[in-house]
């Protein structure tokens, strides 16, 4: 009899350890796919892609930084611009002047712009793979808190309607005699109670419901979503 008793709770220990398992398989593909969506459809994700895209253009531009103080002159005499002025004696030499300038201190200040550059895209890129990991956490905390807030709801759901039930019948008990005042008031008193709870689970239900589609940037409904999520 004690092999029997044993086989059955450890049955039913392995069958509960099996389910939470299945349970926790399912929160965490969803989860997963939760943040695909997340990651595509939360703007502040695009803020940080759009300023690292910024920061490569910045690399860019500071490399050619060093044209901004290059400056060229070419300068013709008289004689080459009109050569009846001078009845075609070239008077001044040389007949072509070519002048090339660039500051000195750009040879310092380009590379060390270029390297300042490098490490702000450095920077955004950090910044991205930080929101990565925010958004994941994020994205986690709210599939679980929707998760708790729809199974609260449900078992509140279910004690309002039994309380239900049991308020029909102590009425007619009441309304029959059959049972004292002070005990069809307190069951009253207990199915309002229940009602309220019942109030404040479904508000945290839509409230963490939308929290959760705020974030992933679609309405629940339109997902396919495991049975048992």
């Amino acid at each position: 009899m004690k092999q029997i008793i044993f086989l059955i709770l450890f049955s039913t220990a392995i069958s509960a350890t099996s389910f939470a398992q299945t349970q926790d398989d399912t929160t965490r593909f969803v989860t997963d796919k939760m943040f695909e969506l997340a990651w595509e459809n939360y703007p502040q994700n695009r803020i940080k892609e759009q300023q690292s895209a910024v920061a490569a253009y910045d690399i860019k531009l500071a490399k050619w930084s060093w044209t901004k103080d290059l400056s060229a002159q070419f300068n013709l005499n008289e004689a080459n611009i009109n050569p009846n002025a001078t009845q075609g004696v070239n008077i001044f030499y040389p007949k072509y002047v070519f002048g090339l300038r660039l500051n000195l201190g750009t040879f310092v200040l380009t590379p060390l712009e270029t390297k300042k550059a490098r490490q702000e895209y450095a920077i955004t890129k950090s910044e991205i793979d930080l929101q990565r990991v925010m958004i994941r956490n994020e994205v986690a905390k709210r599939v679980y808190a929707y998760k708790l807030a729809k199974y609260v709801l449900k078992i509140r759901t279910q004690a309002v309607e039994e309380s239900g039930t049991s308020q029909n019948i102590i009425k007619q008990k009441f309304q029959k005699n059959e049972i004292a005042f002070e005990q069809y008031n307190t069951a009253a008193l207990s199915h309002l109670s229940l009602l309220e709870s019942r109030f404040e689970a479904e508000t945290n239900y839509y409230t963490t419901k939308n929290d959760l589609e705020t974030l992933i940037g679609v309405r629940l409904e339109t997902l396919k979503l495991p049975p048992s999520f």
